[in-house]
């Protein structure tokens, strides 16, 4: 082999090297058939709106948020991550999503009416009667900005308005707990006593077990003087000493001083441990007692 050769081949050692250290390090792009396409917009609305209607609210999510990388735009996907993100109780990161909504339509009732819900859980009270006014004014089939707007009423002692409200909810929605129990306890703040215990009855034939329905028929029960029947009513969900409790402050509220008292009494000896609420309510019903005028 002349010297010439050898040269050749000590050149060409090296390039075959670095060609196939390059070929190992440096990221190829794949071929056509192997690169991942992304899922058709309609694929994944159906994964958002199945996951949806499973309770699988980080699912809907995902999904929404895949449709969004391809068109930012799309007012289905933006209140579908909206909705879903109420529903995990994210209502500070839901209004981003309803508002990309409003700001291409300020009447759109579903998008003001998830924001206005948002807004009633951000303790925004103003931005949310405005949301759900426009909410119903585009569509009064929206039952839920309704309830919301009852709420608000309600939320300010404006518990006339807030029936008014309930009751146009309840048009749409006749069997629904929720608003049977919204629209019973503000009856009861009225003192429409018969009325609250109507709809609080219908709305606990519906959901047996809700607690919170049964404490709110007991209180309609014990504002009516009916004591031992609102006793029985609600010591079947809450301890003892708690049903003996609420109903001797409705008593006390009454001017049933002694009543109220033996009802203290009973919760304070019914409780294993001190029962505070009790003790305080002892304590202000003998302030009563002892100063009337306070």
């Amino acid at each position: 082999m002349s010297p010439g050769t050898r040269l050749g081949l000590g050149l060409l050692l090296p390039l075959l090297l670095g060609g196939c250290v390059s070929g190992m390090t440096r990221e190829q792009p794949l071929p056509p058939s192997a690169q991942q396409t992304p899922a058709p917009v309609e694929q994944l609305m159906k994964r958002g709106h199945e996951a949806r209607d499973r309770g699988n609210s980080r699912g809907a999510i995902s999904a929404f948020l895949e449709v969004l990388k391809q068109e930012p735009r799309h007012t289905e996907a933006l209140l579908g991550v909206g909705d879903a993100l109420l529903l995990e109780g994210k209502p500070g990161r839901a209004v981003p999503f309803y508002s990309q909504v409003l700001e291409e339509r300020p009447d759109h009732p579903a998008a003001a009416e998830g924001r206005g819900l948002c807004h009633i859980r951000l303790d925004q009270a103003e931005a949310a009667r405005a949301d759900l006014q426009t909410a119903v004014k585009a569509d009064p089939a929206r039952w839920r900005a309704w309830n919301g707007l009852g709420v608000l009423a309600a939320a300010r002692g404006d518990y006339p308005d807030a029936i008014g409200y309930y009751n146009q909810a309840l048009r749409l929605l006749p069997d629904s707990p929720i608003l049977l129990n919204n629209y019973g306890y503000a009856q009861i703040q009225r003192r429409n006593l018969p009325e609250a215990e109507q709809a609080l009855r219908r709305a606990l034939a519906i959901a047996p077990g809700n607690t919170g329905l049964r404490n709110n028929l007991a209180l309609a029960l014990a504002w009516q003087g009916r004591y031992q029947e609102a006793f029985n009513t609600i010591s079947s969900a809450l301890p003892k000493a708690t049903a003996y409790n609420n109903v001797g402050y409705v008593a006390m509220q009454r001017g049933e001083l002694e009543l109220a008292r033996d009802y203290f009494t009973e919760a304070l000896k019914a409780s294993p441990t001190y029962h505070v609420q009790a003790a305080r309510n002892l304590e202000r019903l003998e302030r009563l007692q002892t100063h009337p005028g306070d």
